[in-house]
């Protein structure tokens, strides 16, 4: 029987990525690069905005601010703000895949010159954090003119400072101050090449990457990981199918003799053949006429 729900997976995944426009950087493994874009962009859902103690913007910029967060707070799609970069997971973010911390242009209008649905670019970047019910902003801070302003630990001692219980699961229990101090200029050196570091905040406590940081090319590894997280999923599916096939067809009320078996679609949080609490996927049998 044909079946290798991995290999069309990757045919799926690479599909909706050009469909999207969306240069895909592991050509090999596709699915890798959709859980990079997925990262990349942010999820629409109305949230709340919590601002920093002290957070401030420049008068110029306080209307384009207000209207950023009035499109979070009415559940907007964001992605409009973000980089263009994240059409192209070749172009990795490493800040945030390093402390999950988003870069978004302050801006009011769309960028007339492109068509690409882009927010007209601002030299002042908002600095934030996202879950599903609250946008944390950091601080604002000029494009232009800062040295190391995407290693600027300053923004996790703000994020420790306002809101601790973001960081308290990444706190490196029993490793000491003393050995794990790096400076802006270290950390930005050695995050180019793609190494992950330590971070020690000022009240002394040492956390681990806040958003489990790199792999060696680059790569979030919380992609790597969802990426190998489904394909194992999708190969136990497979297997259990294989090893009970007359089982299967009982399950799918299906007396043909099926020669093939493909996915047909790949679906979160909806119910066809489920794969675990958050993935299920549709199946195309294909049987002998």
């Amino acid at each position: 029987m044909n079946i290798d729900f991995v290999r069309d997976a990757k045919e799926l995944f690479k599909r909706s990525l050009e469909a999207k426009g969306v240069i895909i950087k592991h050509d090999d493994d596709p699915i890798i690069s959709w859980y990079i874009y997925r990262e990349r962009t942010i999820r629409p859902s109305r949230r709340k905005v919590v601002k920093a103690k002290g957070f401030s913007c420049p008068p110029l910029f306080t209307d384009k601010l207000k209207r950023l967060e009035t499109e979070i707070e009415n559940g907007a799609n964001l992605n409009s703000y973000l980089s263009r970069s994240i059409m192209d997971c070749s172009k990795d973010d490493l800040m945030l895949y390093d402390w999950g911390i988003y870069h978004l242009h302050i801006s009011d209008k769309l960028d007339t010159k492109k068509s690409d649905g882009f927010m007209e670019r601002s030299d002042l970047l908002l600095y934030a954090l996202f879950d599903n019910e609250n946008a944390y902003f950091i601080k604002t801070i000029n494009h232009k003119g800062e040295n190391n302003m995407w290693t600027k630990k300053e923004c996790l001692e703000i994020i420790n400072d306002n809101w601790p219980h973001l960081l308290e699961p990444y706190i490196m229990k029993g490793v000491s101050k003393e050995q794990q101090y790096i400076s802006d200029d270290e950390r930005s050196t050695l995050r180019k090449n793609h190494l992950n570091t330590f971070i020690t905040l000022n009240n002394g406590v040492v956390i681990m990457p806040p958003n489990m940081g790199l792999v060696c090319d680059g790569s979030p590894f919380k992609a790597i990981y969802a990426a190998d997280y489904l394909k194992k999923q999708l190969k136990d599916v497979q297997s259990s199918i294989m090893n009970d096939i007359s089982d299967f067809r009982k399950k799918i009320q299906s007396n043909e003799d099926i020669y093939e078996i493909k996915l047909e679609k790949i679906m979160v949080n909806q119910l066809n053949l489920k794969v675990n609490n958050h993935i299920s996927v549709r199946l195309k049998l294909v049987v002998k006429e």
